[in-house]
């Protein structure tokens, strides 16, 4: 069992609350009555394996909601409630529940990003027969509720820090939207490691912001225009195309990454171009109009070199059509090759050690 899990989130009310575990989980609620379920598929009322139903007297509930949204009382009450306490923020609620409950109504917590969704009841709880979770306000968020134990190494004591943000964007009012924005290091910026990053996300916008990375630009050019809008506009520098090498990646659910002590991504000094490409993948599935956003990523880097040079090496297939999974498949298996070419060129003969790793797809 893991030792801490902790997990912030905003809801529609714009109250925040957290989901923590020690190894019992906390859900600060914000707002009561509520309900949450978990996990489902943003955008219908699937159905959810594990319910938790709220009355304003701190009375928890096991249950299950059907395809329909419809909720009903689980049979096998798995959660227990160990203490419920109001805070300034709303109602604080400390329960806990196994992992896995060998009931075929919850949902088993394991490895991987899962699905948060809860939603608010505008009326006192009076049965749970009452709630239907299709006419509930939700809200989603995604997250990595198991993961390792492992120690946050220490930074070092000449370590400063770098913001690569997001202009005051104004997001735009559709669903996917991939904004581009060019900035750039100062003269004579000298090699340094990067030794740890962490996202910056505009508060309000924590639902809306998918993912971030920040690439840095080809250094055979001397020079890269300015630009700031879709990736995809008419209007952006066919030159930005040669901003492709990873210096950050962060998606939603991430905390901070750390390097090892013994290793950082190195950036800046001869051989380096002092221009950056930050990249934000918008989601916005309520085409929400009016956002503004200024989300980014946070560089720590240090002066002081570390033993190993660290490497950001993306494996997949690029995003075509020609990936598209073909309707009514229950499986489908999509292939990708790295040629003896690509490797001889990117791998030193004494091969790599890789310390982390993380899984994007759409």
């Amino acid at each position: 069992m893991a030792s801490s899990l902790q997990h912030s989130f905003l809801g529609p009310t714009q109250r925040s609350g957290d989901l923590r575990g020690y190894p019992a989980p906390t859900l600060n609620t914000g707002v009561s009555p509520t309900l949450g379920r978990a996990p489902g598929p943003p955008g219908r009322p699937a159905p959810s394996s594990s319910v938790l139903a709220l009355d304003p007297n701190s009375f928890l509930q096991d249950a299950w909601s059907d395809q329909k949204g419809q909720v009903h009382l689980d049979s096998q009450q798995d959660y227990q409630l160990l203490r419920a306490q109001r805070t300034p923020e709303g109602l604080s609620l400390l329960f806990k529940r196994p992992f896995g409950t060998c009931d075929p109504e919850d949902y088993v917590i394991e490895d991987g990003t899962v699905h948060l969704v809860y939603g608010i009841l505008e009326e006192p709880l009076r049965a749970l027969e009452t709630i239907n979770t299709s006419g509930l306000q939700t809200g989603l968020q995604r997250v990595q509720l198991l993961k390792p134990n492992i120690s946050i190494p220490a930074l070092p004591a000449d370590v400063r820090t770098m913001e690569i943000r997001a202009p005051d964007v104004l997001i735009p009012g559709q669903v996917t939207t991939y904004w581009c924005h060019i900035t750039e290091l100062p003269e004579g910026f000298s090699r340094h490691h990067i030794v740890m990053y962490e996202p910056i996300v505009t508060e309000g916008n924590e639902a809306l912001v998918h993912h971030m990375e920040v690439f840095q630009c080809a250094a055979e050019f001397q020079s890269f225009p300015q630009f700031s809008g879709p990736c995809d506009s008419k209007m952006k520098p066919e030159r930005l195309n040669y901003c492709r090498h990873v210096l950050a990646a962060w998606a939603l659910g991430a905390k901070a990454f750390y390097y090892p002590e013994e290793a950082g991504l190195a950036f800046g000094g001869p051989g380096s171009s002092r221009f950056l490409r930050l990249e934000v993948h918008y989601h916005n599935p309520l085409k929400i109009k009016g956002r503004r956003d200024s989300s980014g990523i946070r560089l720590y880097y240090t002066a002081t070199l570390r033993r190993f040079d660290a490497g950001i090496l993306e494996l997949g297939l690029v995003y075509t059509p020609v990936m598209a999974v073909p309707p009514q498949e229950t499986a489908f298996v999509l292939s990708g090759y790295c040629t003896d070419k690509c490797t001889q060129l990117a791998l030193p003969p004494s091969g790599i050690h890789i310390f982390a790793s993380q899984l994007h797809t759409h």
